[in-house]
């Protein structure tokens, strides 16, 4: 910045969006899923992903730890 001013550019291409990525595949998975299904995942950070993701999609979801991992189920 120079004198208070952003400098503009132009031509610059938006990279792909990496998170919409993974929030698809958790949305992809709950909308395959029937009520009672469940998946296992490795980290809670996958656990919330699917959680929020049945938000998004209005399924409702349940989420416990299991061993090393964190079990998912479609409850609606």
């Amino acid at each position: 910045m120079k004198n208070g001013q952003m400098k503009i550019e132009k031509g610059i291409p938006l990279p792909e969006s990496w998170g919409r990525g993974l929030r698809s595949v958790a949305s992809e998975t709950l909308s395959a899923m029937k009520p009672g299904d469940s998946v296992l995942v490795e980290t809670v950070k996958e656990a919330r992903r699917m959680y929020a993701s049945g938000r998004f999609l209005k399924i409702k979801v349940a989420t416990r730890a299991e061993g090393a991992g964190f079990r998912v189920w479609r409850v609606k």
